[in-house]
Protein backbone atom coordinates (compact mmCIF):
# COMPACT_ATOMS: atom_id res chain seq x y z
CA UNK A 1 0.00 0.00 0.00
CA UNK A 2 1.51 3.32 -0.97
CA UNK A 3 1.69 6.02 1.49
CA UNK A 4 -0.77 9.32 0.52
CA UNK A 5 -2.19 12.32 2.33
CA UNK A 6 -4.25 11.29 5.39
CA UNK A 7 -4.00 7.35 5.38
CA UNK A 8 -3.81 7.97 9.04
CA UNK A 9 -3.83 11.01 10.71
CA UNK A 10 -0.09 11.40 11.69
CA UNK A 11 0.62 10.84 8.00
CA UNK A 12 0.21 14.99 6.52
CA UNK A 13 1.24 16.54 3.70
CA UNK A 14 4.51 17.93 5.16
CA UNK A 15 5.18 14.10 6.53
CA UNK A 16 4.75 12.83 3.55
CA UNK A 17 7.00 15.51 1.41
CA UNK A 18 9.82 14.28 4.00
CA UNK A 19 9.55 10.30 3.51
CA UNK A 20 9.26 10.68 -0.31
CA UNK A 21 12.71 12.44 -0.02
CA UNK A 22 14.05 9.82 2.41
CA UNK A 23 12.85 7.12 -0.76
CA UNK A 24 9.96 6.15 0.82
CA UNK A 25 7.01 5.61 -0.68
CA UNK A 26 4.91 2.34 0.64
CA UNK A 27 3.66 1.41 4.13
CA UNK A 28 5.83 -1.80 4.19
CA UNK A 29 9.01 0.47 3.13
CA UNK A 30 8.54 2.63 6.13
CA UNK A 31 7.48 -0.26 8.28
CA UNK A 32 10.48 -1.92 7.87
CA UNK A 33 12.60 0.73 8.25
CA UNK A 34 13.68 1.37 12.30
CA UNK A 35 12.97 4.35 14.09
CA UNK A 36 16.24 6.14 13.79
CA UNK A 37 16.84 5.49 10.64
CA UNK A 38 14.29 7.26 9.46
CA UNK A 39 14.45 10.12 11.63
CA UNK A 40 18.12 10.61 10.16
CA UNK A 41 16.91 10.34 6.82
CA UNK A 42 13.84 12.81 7.10
CA UNK A 43 14.95 14.72 9.82
CA UNK A 44 11.58 14.39 11.37
CA UNK A 45 10.41 14.40 14.65
CA UNK A 46 10.73 10.70 16.97
CA UNK A 47 7.58 11.60 18.25
CA UNK A 48 6.46 12.12 15.27
CA UNK A 49 7.99 8.68 13.66
CA UNK A 50 6.72 6.91 16.73
CA UNK A 51 2.96 7.93 16.04
CA UNK A 52 2.89 7.79 12.81
CA UNK A 53 4.46 3.87 13.21
CA UNK A 54 1.69 3.17 15.45
CA UNK A 55 -0.92 4.52 13.22
CA UNK A 56 -0.07 2.52 10.54
CA UNK A 57 0.32 -0.88 12.63
CA UNK A 58 -2.90 -0.36 13.54
CA UNK A 59 -4.32 0.39 9.93
CA UNK A 60 -2.09 -2.67 8.58
CA UNK A 61 -4.03 -5.09 11.52
CA UNK A 62 -7.98 -3.71 10.75
CA UNK A 63 -6.64 -4.61 6.92
CA UNK A 64 -5.37 -8.21 8.02
CA UNK A 65 -8.89 -8.60 10.10
CA UNK A 66 -11.04 -7.63 7.33
CA UNK A 67 -9.16 -9.73 4.95
CA UNK A 68 -9.69 -12.78 7.39
CA UNK A 69 -13.50 -11.56 7.69
CA UNK A 70 -14.27 -11.38 3.74
CA UNK A 71 -12.16 -14.91 3.49
CA UNK A 72 -14.36 -16.45 6.46
CA UNK A 73 -17.52 -14.99 4.77
CA UNK A 74 -16.49 -16.12 1.46
CA UNK A 75 -16.00 -19.86 2.71
CA UNK A 76 -19.35 -19.73 4.74
CA UNK A 77 -21.32 -18.79 1.20
CA UNK A 78 -19.31 -21.38 -0.74
CA UNK A 79 -20.49 -24.02 1.77
CA UNK A 80 -23.68 -22.70 2.93
CA UNK A 81 -26.65 -25.10 2.12
CA UNK A 82 -29.99 -24.27 1.36
CA UNK A 83 -33.27 -25.15 3.13
CA UNK A 84 -34.47 -25.55 -0.38
CA UNK A 85 -36.99 -23.36 0.94
CA UNK A 86 -36.59 -19.28 -0.59
CA UNK A 87 -38.63 -17.78 2.38
CA UNK A 88 -36.40 -19.74 4.95
CA UNK A 89 -33.31 -18.58 3.54
CA UNK A 90 -33.80 -15.29 2.57
CA UNK A 91 -34.42 -15.03 6.84
CA UNK A 92 -30.73 -16.68 6.52
CA UNK A 93 -29.44 -13.63 4.76
CA UNK A 94 -30.51 -15.14 1.58
CA UNK A 95 -27.42 -18.08 1.95
CA UNK A 96 -29.34 -20.76 3.44
CA UNK A 97 -27.90 -22.68 6.57
CA UNK A 98 -24.66 -21.20 7.27
CA UNK A 99 -21.20 -23.04 7.21
CA UNK A 100 -19.92 -23.94 10.28
CA UNK A 101 -22.43 -22.65 12.37
CA UNK A 102 -25.59 -24.12 14.40
CA UNK A 103 -29.34 -23.26 13.46
CA UNK A 104 -31.36 -23.99 15.46
CA UNK A 105 -35.85 -24.32 15.06
CA UNK A 106 -37.30 -24.60 18.18
CA UNK A 107 -41.27 -24.40 19.10
CA UNK A 108 -44.27 -26.12 19.87
CA UNK A 109 -45.15 -29.80 18.95
CA UNK A 110 -46.34 -30.21 15.52
CA UNK A 111 -45.48 -26.30 14.39
CA UNK A 112 -43.50 -27.82 11.23
CA UNK A 113 -39.78 -28.04 12.70
CA UNK A 114 -39.54 -31.39 11.12
CA UNK A 115 -40.91 -30.64 8.04
CA UNK A 116 -38.35 -27.97 7.66
CA UNK A 117 -35.31 -30.67 8.95
CA UNK A 118 -36.85 -33.00 6.25
CA UNK A 119 -37.25 -30.73 3.65
CA UNK A 120 -33.89 -29.21 3.85
CA UNK A 121 -32.28 -32.79 3.63
CA UNK A 122 -33.80 -33.39 -0.08
CA UNK A 123 -33.25 -29.85 -1.25
CA UNK A 124 -29.32 -30.69 0.36
CA UNK A 125 -29.04 -34.01 -1.07
CA UNK A 126 -30.36 -33.11 -4.38
CA UNK A 127 -27.54 -30.55 -4.79
CA UNK A 128 -24.85 -33.13 -4.20
CA UNK A 129 -24.44 -32.88 -0.55
CA UNK A 130 -24.03 -35.36 2.33
CA UNK A 131 -26.73 -35.41 4.51
CA UNK A 132 -26.55 -36.97 8.40
CA UNK A 133 -29.53 -37.30 10.62
CA UNK A 134 -29.88 -38.22 13.84
CA UNK A 135 -33.54 -38.94 14.74
CA UNK A 136 -34.48 -39.36 18.16
CA UNK A 137 -38.72 -39.08 17.00
CA UNK A 138 -38.93 -42.14 14.18
CA UNK A 139 -39.99 -39.41 11.78
CA UNK A 140 -37.79 -40.08 8.90
CA UNK A 141 -39.47 -42.55 6.95
CA UNK A 142 -37.49 -43.56 3.58
CA UNK A 143 -40.43 -42.91 1.82
CA UNK A 144 -41.61 -39.52 3.10
CA UNK A 145 -37.75 -38.18 1.89
CA UNK A 146 -38.18 -40.16 -1.33
CA UNK A 147 -41.29 -38.45 -2.00
CA UNK A 148 -39.97 -34.99 -1.16
CA UNK A 149 -36.79 -35.68 -3.80
CA UNK A 150 -39.01 -36.83 -6.34
CA UNK A 151 -40.79 -33.44 -5.69
CA UNK A 152 -38.00 -31.53 -6.18
CA UNK A 153 -36.20 -33.56 -8.74
CA UNK A 154 -39.61 -32.52 -10.82
CA UNK A 155 -39.63 -28.79 -9.71
CA UNK A 156 -35.91 -28.65 -10.61
CA UNK A 157 -34.71 -27.26 -13.69
CA UNK A 158 -31.11 -29.34 -13.60
CA UNK A 159 -31.76 -33.09 -13.80
CA UNK A 160 -31.97 -34.93 -10.34
CA UNK A 161 -30.34 -38.86 -10.09
CA UNK A 162 -32.71 -39.58 -7.50
CA UNK A 163 -31.64 -42.99 -6.29
CA UNK A 164 -27.87 -40.55 -5.91
CA UNK A 165 -30.02 -38.12 -3.92
CA UNK A 166 -31.71 -40.68 -1.20
CA UNK A 167 -28.31 -42.35 -1.17
CA UNK A 168 -26.70 -39.29 -0.03
CA UNK A 169 -28.79 -39.37 3.35
CA UNK A 170 -28.26 -41.33 6.23
CA UNK A 171 -30.30 -41.47 9.23
CA UNK A 172 -28.88 -42.64 12.36
CA UNK A 173 -31.78 -43.67 15.15
CA UNK A 174 -30.96 -42.01 18.89
CA UNK A 175 -32.58 -42.76 22.09
CA UNK A 176 -30.37 -41.29 24.33
CA UNK A 177 -27.32 -39.22 25.27
CA UNK A 178 -25.20 -41.76 25.14
CA UNK A 179 -26.15 -42.84 21.29
CA UNK A 180 -26.43 -39.17 20.21
CA UNK A 181 -22.56 -38.66 21.52
CA UNK A 182 -21.31 -41.72 20.07
CA UNK A 183 -22.98 -41.19 16.67
CA UNK A 184 -21.05 -37.53 16.70
CA UNK A 185 -17.71 -38.68 17.54
CA UNK A 186 -17.73 -41.29 15.06
CA UNK A 187 -18.83 -38.52 12.12
CA UNK A 188 -16.16 -36.37 13.69
CA UNK A 189 -13.54 -39.29 13.21
CA UNK A 190 -14.87 -39.79 9.59
CA UNK A 191 -14.50 -35.84 8.93
CA UNK A 192 -10.63 -35.49 10.35
CA UNK A 193 -7.67 -35.93 8.26
CA UNK A 194 -7.83 -39.98 6.92
CA UNK A 195 -5.85 -42.28 8.08
CA UNK A 196 -5.67 -46.04 6.84
CA UNK A 197 -5.55 -47.11 11.15
CA UNK A 198 -8.92 -44.74 11.33
CA UNK A 199 -10.67 -46.29 7.34
CA UNK A 200 -9.98 -49.72 9.32
CA UNK A 201 -11.53 -49.20 12.41
CA UNK A 202 -14.50 -47.67 11.62
CA UNK A 203 -15.21 -50.32 9.00
CA UNK A 204 -15.96 -52.50 11.99
CA UNK A 205 -17.04 -50.37 14.87
CA UNK A 206 -19.09 -47.35 12.87
CA UNK A 207 -23.10 -47.21 13.14
CA UNK A 208 -24.23 -48.67 10.24
CA UNK A 209 -25.86 -46.01 8.38
CA UNK A 210 -23.16 -43.18 8.98
CA UNK A 211 -22.25 -42.71 5.67
CA UNK A 212 -18.64 -44.04 4.23
CA UNK A 213 -15.88 -41.78 5.40
CA UNK A 214 -14.57 -41.66 2.05
CA UNK A 215 -18.22 -40.14 1.03
CA UNK A 216 -18.04 -37.73 3.82
CA UNK A 217 -13.99 -36.71 3.25
CA UNK A 218 -15.23 -35.86 -0.26
CA UNK A 219 -18.22 -34.35 0.70
CA UNK A 220 -16.07 -32.01 3.07
CA UNK A 221 -13.77 -31.04 0.22
CA UNK A 222 -15.91 -30.74 -2.42
CA UNK A 223 -19.35 -29.59 -1.14
CA UNK A 224 -21.26 -29.76 1.98
CA UNK A 225 -22.03 -31.73 4.71
CA UNK A 226 -25.40 -31.13 6.79
CA UNK A 227 -26.36 -32.60 9.86
CA UNK A 228 -29.31 -32.27 11.61
CA UNK A 229 -30.44 -33.44 14.78
CA UNK A 230 -33.88 -33.76 15.21
CA UNK A 231 -34.62 -33.10 18.68
CA UNK A 232 -32.55 -32.08 20.62
CA UNK A 233 -34.29 -31.11 23.35
CA UNK A 234 -36.27 -34.79 23.39
CA UNK A 235 -32.95 -36.29 22.98
CA UNK A 236 -31.49 -34.98 26.64
CA UNK A 237 -34.78 -33.38 28.82
CA UNK A 238 -35.71 -36.46 30.12
CA UNK A 239 -31.62 -36.82 32.05
CA UNK A 240 -31.37 -32.54 32.28
CA UNK A 241 -32.57 -32.80 36.03
CA UNK A 242 -32.14 -36.86 36.99
CA UNK A 243 -29.05 -37.54 36.04
CA UNK A 244 -26.26 -35.65 38.14
CA UNK A 245 -24.09 -35.27 34.79
CA UNK A 246 -27.01 -34.79 32.30
CA UNK A 247 -25.52 -30.30 31.54
CA UNK A 248 -22.18 -32.00 30.98
CA UNK A 249 -23.75 -34.56 28.26
CA UNK A 250 -25.30 -31.24 26.67
CA UNK A 251 -22.28 -29.57 27.03
CA UNK A 252 -20.43 -32.20 25.53
CA UNK A 253 -22.49 -32.38 22.08
CA UNK A 254 -22.05 -28.41 21.82
CA UNK A 255 -18.10 -29.27 22.10
CA UNK A 256 -18.13 -32.16 19.89
CA UNK A 257 -20.60 -30.02 17.40
CA UNK A 258 -17.88 -27.23 17.40
CA UNK A 259 -15.14 -29.55 16.51
CA UNK A 260 -17.15 -30.68 13.68
CA UNK A 261 -17.77 -27.36 12.03
CA UNK A 262 -14.02 -26.52 12.98
CA UNK A 263 -12.98 -29.64 11.01
CA UNK A 264 -15.25 -29.03 7.70
CA UNK A 265 -17.59 -26.82 6.05
CA UNK A 266 -20.21 -28.60 7.69
CA UNK A 267 -23.76 -26.58 8.30
CA UNK A 268 -25.81 -27.71 11.03
CA UNK A 269 -29.96 -28.16 12.02
CA UNK A 270 -31.05 -28.55 15.28
CA UNK A 271 -34.62 -28.88 16.73
CA UNK A 272 -35.65 -27.96 19.75
CA UNK A 273 -38.86 -27.60 22.07
CA UNK A 274 -40.46 -24.45 23.82
CA UNK A 275 -40.76 -23.55 27.24
CA UNK A 276 -42.09 -20.51 29.14
CA UNK A 277 -40.56 -18.75 31.87
CA UNK A 278 -41.19 -15.42 33.98
CA UNK A 279 -38.58 -13.86 31.86
CA UNK A 280 -39.67 -15.67 28.72
CA UNK A 281 -43.11 -15.19 28.61
CA UNK A 282 -43.84 -15.87 25.02
CA UNK A 283 -41.01 -18.94 25.07
CA UNK A 284 -37.53 -19.63 24.64
CA UNK A 285 -35.60 -23.00 23.70
CA UNK A 286 -35.83 -25.54 26.38
CA UNK A 287 -32.55 -26.78 28.12
CA UNK A 288 -30.95 -24.11 29.94
CA UNK A 289 -28.15 -22.58 29.81
CA UNK A 290 -25.66 -25.57 29.12
CA UNK A 291 -27.30 -25.05 25.53
CA UNK A 292 -28.23 -21.62 25.42
CA UNK A 293 -24.52 -20.58 23.63
CA UNK A 294 -24.28 -23.23 21.41
CA UNK A 295 -26.55 -22.84 18.49
CA UNK A 296 -25.37 -19.42 16.49
CA UNK A 297 -29.19 -18.71 14.67
CA UNK A 298 -32.67 -19.55 16.87
CA UNK A 299 -35.51 -19.79 14.53
CA UNK A 300 -38.97 -19.89 16.80
CA UNK A 301 -41.85 -21.79 14.82
CA UNK A 302 -45.24 -21.10 15.45
CA UNK A 303 -48.30 -22.57 14.44
CA UNK A 304 -51.42 -20.52 14.68
CA UNK A 305 -54.06 -23.43 14.27
CA UNK A 306 -52.80 -26.98 14.29
CA UNK A 307 -55.45 -27.43 11.22
CA UNK A 308 -53.09 -24.71 9.21
CA UNK A 309 -51.44 -25.67 6.74
CA UNK A 310 -48.85 -22.17 7.18
CA UNK A 311 -46.29 -21.70 9.69
CA UNK A 312 -44.63 -19.08 11.04
CA UNK A 313 -40.77 -18.57 11.18
CA UNK A 314 -39.02 -15.63 12.96
CA UNK A 315 -35.23 -15.54 13.57
CA UNK A 316 -34.73 -14.55 17.17
CA UNK A 317 -31.50 -13.69 19.14
CA UNK A 318 -29.39 -17.31 19.83
CA UNK A 319 -27.81 -15.24 22.66
CA UNK A 320 -28.42 -11.82 24.10
CA UNK A 321 -24.48 -11.20 23.98
CA UNK A 322 -24.45 -11.76 20.51
CA UNK A 323 -27.38 -9.93 19.36
CA UNK A 324 -25.05 -7.90 16.78
CA UNK A 325 -23.99 -11.32 15.19
CA UNK A 326 -27.43 -12.40 14.01
CA UNK A 327 -28.76 -12.94 11.07
CA UNK A 328 -32.00 -11.34 10.15
CA UNK A 329 -33.24 -10.95 13.86
CA UNK A 330 -36.63 -9.95 14.67
CA UNK A 331 -37.87 -10.96 10.76
CA UNK A 332 -40.40 -13.46 10.50
CA UNK A 333 -41.81 -14.96 6.81
CA UNK A 334 -44.74 -17.63 6.75
CA UNK A 335 -44.10 -20.92 5.08
CA UNK A 336 -46.85 -23.71 3.76
CA UNK A 337 -46.67 -27.38 4.76
CA UNK A 338 -47.98 -29.77 2.74
CA UNK A 339 -47.14 -33.52 1.76
CA UNK A 340 -44.19 -32.50 -0.27
CA UNK A 341 -42.67 -30.97 2.63
CA UNK A 342 -42.63 -27.02 3.32
CA UNK A 343 -42.92 -24.66 0.56
CA UNK A 344 -42.72 -21.16 -0.48
CA UNK A 345 -46.34 -19.35 -0.13
CA UNK A 346 -45.78 -17.94 -3.58
CA UNK A 347 -45.55 -21.28 -5.00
Amino acid sequence: MRLVPDLVPALTSSVLDALKRANLFTVNQFLFCGDAQVVADTELPITTVVLLREQLLQLDAYRIQVRSARSSLAREEKHSVSTGVHTIDDLLGGRGLPAGKITQLFGRSSTGKTQVCLTAAASAACEGHQVVIFDSNSSYAAERLRDIIEHKADASHQAVDVKSACERIRVVAVRDPWQLIDGLHHLLSMLSPPSSSLSSSLSSSQPPLLPSPAALHHSASSTSTLIVIDSIGNTFSPYISSTANGHALLASVGDILRRIMQTTHAACLVTNYLVHSGAHPDGKPALGSAWERTPFINIKVARADPSSLLTTLEVLPACPSRIEAQVGVGFSAQVGLGPTGVVDLST
